[in-house]
């Protein structure tokens, strides 16, 4: 017992040697998001980015929940309890929300190249044929254990190239059986960014961990026969290296696992990233693309509370080998009502960029919106483009308004 309370001293004490988050960005919402509506004629969302805000949000609302109770005299009296009760309830949303995402992963690259897409929950006499993403992961929720995927109906358009989803050689066939794998990936990232902002719940360590070691559990056979560029294949310990690296090289990993050692339980809890000198300790997501297994480390100053400068690079270390550079900005202007703009460039691959703008209305109240320019050669690209309906390039605009708690 004294060695396990030396332990967890010294971790308190690393923790506090990283020093505290500016927070910037840490209120909780619940919003409206263009990207909801995915079939809107001349609209063309990163729906991706969209569905990773929704349940994003559930998580924001199952830790107020968690907070709310936790302040009640039962629960300050019996922390244990609400602890342990949470367990099941966390693990239920955190399934649902892996499995709903990672099946809007295919949905989004089928519908990229052209098809019309639905989804189904369960087999046989008890399949269930659901049309939108909403009622998806409604029925996932209520029906946690049943097997569910999304799939194409029927061709609505052809993009430039050759494109076959029957040949496990083809690019596309290959970028749509990986979506999902991608798409939990970068769950695990976009939270990881949370703990960054200062918006994170210990409560959502649970979806962290299920998406970055989702491919310690990916079936075998849903992987066997594909092959990225030049034939080289997704072996099963290829997988499990990318998915223990992404968790245990990432510092988000070890915010969540500190936060856990501050007080009694980890109820009303919220997560300090590890930052040295305003310098954001790196985390790692890895990505299956056509040109190989590539690893995104993502870093970045925070000069002060207001002013940012994100970075990350994503490599390709063998098979075609390549690197991409984002570095970008972030401002928020507390004399223009605290109006926020990002603008990121990504260059190694191409010219990429994206442009956020933030406004609060009011304590209660906001509004954003952001235009991203995307290309399928880009490793980003692949994983988000929203169609090909034209070219191999494509603007994704995103609007969202909603209230903040």
């Amino acid at each position: 017992m004294f060695r396990l309370n030396k332990f967890i001293a010294c971790l308190l004490v690393w923790g506090s040697f990283w020093g505290p988050c500016l927070a910037v960005g840490g209120e909780r919402t619940v919003s409206l998001s263009s990207g909801y509506f995915i079939n809107a004629p001349l609209v063309w969302s990163n729906s991706n980015m969209a569905f990773s805000h929704f349940f994003q949000e559930i998580n924001m609302a199952h830790g107020a929940l968690l907070d709310t109770l936790s302040d009640t005299w039962m629960m300050e009296r019996n922390p244990l309890l609400l602890t342990l009760g949470d367990l099941p309830l966390n693990f239920w949303i955190s399934l649902t929300e892996l499995v709903s995402y990672h099946e809007y992963g295919r949905y989004s690259r089928l519908r990229a190249f052209g098809y019309d897409v639905d989804f189904e929950i369960g087999v046989n006499e008890g399949r269930k044929i659901c049309h939108n993403p909403f009622s998806f992961t409604g029925n996932l929720f209520l029906n946690p254990f049943r097997m569910g995927r999304a799939f194409p109906k029927e061709r609505l358009w052809h993009p430039e190239g050759t494109h076959d989803l029957e040949n496990p050689e083809e690019d596309e066939a290959f970028m749509v059986a990986v979506s999902g794998l991608n798409n939990i990936m970068r769950f695990a990232g976009d939270l990881g960014d949370g703990v960054y902002a200062g918006r994170a719940h210990s409560s959502e360590f649970i979806p962290y961990l299920m998406g970055k070691l989702g491919g310690l559990f990916y079936p075998q056979k849903l992987m066997s026969g594909l092959y990225h560029t030049d034939h080289m294949p997704i072996s099963t310990s290829t997988r499990h290296k990318a998915s223990l690296m992404s968790f245990l090289l990432s510092a988000s990993t070890y915010s969540y696992i500190l936060s856990f050692t501050h007080g009694d339980l980890p109820i009303e809890q919220h997560v300090t990233p590890l930052e040295f000198y305003g310098i954001r300790a790196p985390d790692l997501e890895v990505y299956f693309l056509t040109q190989g297994t590539s690893y995104r480390i993502k870093s970045g100053y925070r000069a002060s509370h207001s002013l940012s400068f994100p970075v990350s690079v994503e490599f390709v270390p063998s098979g075609h080998k390549g690197c991409e550079l984002t570095f970008g900005v972030h401002k928020h202007f507390e004399t223009l009502a605290d109006l926020g703009v990002g603008v990121n460039v990504m260059v190694g691959r191409g010219l990429d960029w994206d442009l956020h703008v933030h406004m609060p209305l009011g304590d209660l109240m906001f509004v954003e919106g952001s235009v991203e320019k995307m290309g399928l050669k880009s490793y980003y690209g692949q994983r988000n483009i929203p169609t090909l309906k034209h070219s191999h390039h494509s603007y994704a605009f995103l609007l969202r308004a909603g209230f903040r708690y």
